[in-house]
């Protein structure tokens, strides 16, 4: 308790109280065709690759964060919000994606698979 004067002030603790609404850490708006995301790490460019699996006969894929633009692949920079959430335009990339036909906000699992100083590669579950 802090003690100015005569009058006593309580500091309210919140951590004694859980959150109603959780906020997701990795989401797609497909109205604006956009990837949102609270856990990955940011870097000026990206780019969306796939690679086929033949095991299972489908295609896996990947978000490609890079510090420079890479000529062999299609790049766009990517952005930061005001809340300073990741935010990947999915535009060019839309109808090439599993997920173009989704009309609602969807949730996404966004694994590490590797990284060095210039470029990270993240698994996409979509």
């Amino acid at each position: 308790m802090l003690h100015i004067g005569k009058l006593e002030k309580k500091m309210i603790n919140l951590n004694e109280y859980d959150n109603v609404v959780t906020k997701s850490k990795n989401w797609i708006d497909p109205e604006f065709k956009r990837l949102y995301s609270n856990n990955i790490k940011r870097k000026p460019y990206f780019t969306i690759l796939k690679k086929y699996d033949r095991t299972n006969d489908t295609s896996d894929y990947y978000l490609v964060m890079l510090d420079k633009l890479n000529e062999k692949f299609v790049c766009d920079e990517t952005y930061i919000t005001k809340t300073g959430t990741v935010k990947i335009p999915l535009n060019r990339f839309w109808d090439k994606l599993p997920i173009a036909t989704i009309h609602e906000k969807v949730d996404v699992l966004i694994d590490l698979v590797e990284e060095d100083e210039h470029t990270i590669v993240y698994y996409l579950d979509i």
